[in-house]
C-alpha cells in the first residue's frame, strides 16, 4: 500500500499505521512474556533515552491532539537516560492519550 501512495498525507497515515501495528505486535509479544514472569529479576531492563521515546509518543498522538486543538511540546535540557524496560513507552502513551482525551 505504501508503494502505491502518491499523496503525502496518505503516505504519512500508512507510515503511522505500520508503526502502530509494529508496536501492537511488540506489546502482544511482551505481554505474553511478562504474564509468565515470577519476579522482577526476570524483567529486561536497559539504558534508554527517554526523550526519543517521548518524541515518538507525541508524534504518534499528534492527530488526536490536533483534533482537540491541543499543542503538545517537549522542553528539556541535556541528556535524559533511564534504566527501564523498553515498554515504558506504553506508560507515556497512556498518560498523554488520557490527558488529551479528558482535556476540555
Amino acid at each position: 500500500m505504501s508503494n502505491k501512495v502518491d499523496d503525502p498525507v496518505m503516505e504519512r497515515s500508512v507510515r503511522l499505521i505500520r508503526k502502530s501495528n509494529n508496536k501492537m505486535i511488540d506489546l502482544i509479544e511482551s505481554s505474553s512474556k511478562y504474564a509468565k514472569l515470577e519476579s522482577i529479576e526476570d524483567i529486561d531492563f536497559k539504558m534508554i533515552y527517554i526523550i526519543s521515546i517521548l518524541k515518538n509518543v507525541i508524534e504518534d498522538l499528534g492527530p488526536h491532539s490536533r483534533k482537540k486543538s491541543i499543542d503538545v511540546s517537549l522542553v528539556f535540557k541535556g541528556e535524559c537516560h533511564a534504566y527501564a524496560n523498553p515498554m515504558v513507552d506504553t506508560v507515556f502513551v497512556n498518560y498523554l492519550s488520557n490527558a488529551i482525551k479528558y482535556s476540555p
